[in-house]
């Protein structure tokens, strides 16, 4: 037994994979871990007791990418899920942001660069940001999705862009403090789940329906303009418009004076 454990270990460190340059196997692990379905959104983080408990669990589906290269051997685990964590965005829902820690190492969550956060009401913006700061340091882009992430019992009222925009309107005075912790982060998106999601279907549909339908509709353009005064508001976004009005302050009194 010893000698058959000795001979496969040697076997995969010898691997002639194992003998191309470290550029060209991240290609390799690039190419493998770039997401194909053109449907899929997001690679999901689920919690440890999801993920053992069965492998037909559906809170351990990666859509639109395949793991199984996680699984062939240590080495190029631990060479590949860096690039796996990087590339692709990363999806959890709001109870999962609070377990990060506890499931995850921090040289993993290191690698984030886009976190999408499913979340079942507005009022989280200000707590996801803050937890988001501390445990996913390195993410550039932050999606939060109103919807209901896998959890199928939600309060799909609350999710609809109409109430999205009420409540988060109402939170902005207070979101700078927490946003200006995210350091790294570039872009905020704001989205809300899919119609079929948040609407009856057409059969199903009654006046009232119609009536919510319209106000979500202008909601919506008043989203993306509040997506636009949560963007304004992170350091990096604040350090280059600041850049930018004191270069063109410059040029002004340059032309002053000439």
């Amino acid at each position: 037994m010893a000698t058959y454990i000795s001979k496969r270990t040697e076997s995969q460190t010898q691997s002639v994979f194992f003998k191309l340059s470290a550029e060209l196997r991240n290609e390799v692990y690039y190419h493998a871990f770039s997401m194909q379905d053109t449907d899929a959104t997001e690679v999901h983080l689920c919690p440890k007791e999801a993920r053992v408990a069965t492998k037909d669990s559906s809170a351990t589906k990666h859509e639109g990418i395949n793991l199984a290269l996680l699984a062939t051997c240590r080495r190029i685990y631990h060479e590949a899920i860096g690039v796996c964590y990087g590339i692709d965005p990363i999806g959890i829902d709001r109870n999962m942001i609070y377990r990060l820690r506890d499931e995850f190492s921090r040289a993993r969550l290191g690698n984030i660069r886009t976190l999408r956060v499913h979340v079942d009401s507005p009022d989280a913006l200000l707590s996801v940001c803050g937890m988001v700061s501390i445990w996913v340091p390195a993410v550039e882009t932050l999606d939060i999705v109103f919807d209901s992430g896998i959890d199928t019992e939600f309060n799909r009222q609350i999710c609809r862009p109409y109430m999205v925009h009420s409540i988060l309107r109402a939170a902005v005075v207070f979101a700078s403090t927490y946003i200006s912790k995210l350091k790294t982060v570039s872009k905020i998106k704001l989205m809300v789940g899919h119609m079929t999601d948040l609407f009856p279907t057409p059969d199903q549909a009654d006046r009232m329906a119609v009536i919510r339908m319209q106000k979500d509709s202008m909601a919506t353009s008043g989203l993306w303009a509040l997506e636009e005064e949560l963007n304004a508001l992170l350091p990096k976004n604040k350090a280059r418009i600041d850049a930018a009005k004191a270069e063109e302050s410059e040029a002004i009194e340059s032309e002053d004076k000439d």
